[in-house]
């Protein structure tokens, strides 16, 4: 009885554990597409988030040239909120492309007929700016750096302290499966695929083969599905149920 009994608790702890990495995993995730996907908006929000401590981190690159200028700032207000605005200009105007885009809107200089959205060409007073509204200092300032469009690993380039654990988590889980031969549910290339865009193919993982955590299950009696059928998987199904589950928690954090 004992020993039957250490083996339900150890069991206990392993779907205990395999919980915690599974909903960190899926977190992680929502995080870095997020980070992927910020929306538009306007350095007067940016202001004003920074004012009210909303904002919690800013990335910034600002290049300025004789009187031109150029400016791109992204910021967060959650793992689940993140903004970006972007705009080129000279200081004694609005930018040639914003003039062009509402000629009809344009009022000199001072752009405050421009949509809100474009903030008009004051970008190029932007460190000071920023510095008065981060008066407090409770933002952090990173520099910015353009994410890569096309990875081709969700695990890669994600936003602050998620990318570390995810990094470890996602390659350890990788080598796990890649040296296992008997898979229950589908074969090494077909989990290969499914781990390669999305978090939802390391947690089914977790779930359905309950490696490397015990009880590990006997082998299927069906053949389990192939490589092909994981690519489809991995490259068209779950980046569609993981992009609307994203923008379902996007909307919630909005």
């Amino acid at each position: 009885m004992a020993v039957l009994a250490v083996k339900n608790r150890i069991i206990d702890l392993a779907w205990l554990w395999r919980g915690l990495i599974c909903a960190f995993l899926l977190f992680a995730g929502l995080a870095g597409h997020e980070y992927g996907t910020e929306k538009r908006a306007s350095l007067e929000q940016l202001y004003a988030d920074t004012r009210s401590g909303r904002a919690d981190v800013v990335e910034y690159r600002f290049d300025r040239n004789g009187e031109d200028y150029h400016l791109t700032v992204r910021w967060s207000t959650g793992p689940f909120s993140w903004y970006e605005h972007s705009e080129s200009g000279n200081v004694d105007g609005v930018s040639p492309e914003l003039a062009e885009a509402f000629p009809e809107e344009y009022a000199g200089p001072q752009g405050h007929t421009f949509p809100e959205e474009y903030a008009g060409p004051q970008g190029h007073t932007f460190p000071e700016d920023f510095a008065a509204a981060n008066s407090a200092g409770h933002v952090r300032v990173e520099p910015y750096e353009r994410r890569r469009p096309d990875d081709t690993f969700w695990a890669v380039d994600l936003p602050g302290w998620w990318s570390v654990p995810a990094a470890v988590i996602a390659i350890a889980l990788s080598i796990l499966m890649l040296r296992t031969r008997d898979h229950r549910y589908a074969n090494r290339w077909a989990w290969f695929w499914m781990f390669l865009s999305t978090p939802l193919g390391m947690i089914g993982y977790l779930l359905l083969e309950r490696r490397p955590f015990p009880p590990v299950r006997a082998p299927r009696t069906v053949e389990p599905i192939g490589g092909f059928t994981g690519f489809v998987f991995g490259t068209m199904l779950f980046p569609l149920l993981f992009g609307s589950l994203a923008v379902a928690v996007g909307y919630l954090f909005t």
